[in-house]
């Protein structure tokens, strides 16, 4: 394939991995990319072990990575969330964060 062709390029992003611990044993973590051409972050992941849902740990997560995305400078966060994964999407819903839902959920900072 040429190049002049198919255009493309592969680079580094920036990422910012939380994780949150409980006995020093890690229970979740949370991913950000930063796009910073553009000034916006994606959240790519999220996870909390099952055993430990629905006590805040998600919650404290998402507040950190936001955090984080303000202090690089960031305007605007993306997370994109299966219409399936009802879960997630209450909880997105019901916290006070202030993602818009569109196509996916956004935070503008």
């Amino acid at each position: 394939m040429s190049e002049e062709k198919y255009p493309f390029s592969i680079e580094p992003l920036g990422t910012t991995t939380l994780c949150i611990r409980h006995n020093r044993e890690p229970i979740g973590f949370v991913s950000l990319l930063h796009y910073k051409e553009t000034n916006q972050g994606e959240i790519v992941g999220l996870y909390i072990d099952p055993s430990f849902r629905r006590k805040g740990f998600a919650k404290r997560l998402i507040y950190g990575i936001l955090d984080a995305a303000r202090k690089e400078g960031l305007e605007e966060v993306k997370m994109t969330i299966a219409q399936d994964n009802e879960g997630a999407n209450s909880f997105i819903e019901g916290t006070k964060f202030g993602f818009q839902k569109y196509n996916n959920w956004v935070l503008r900072l």
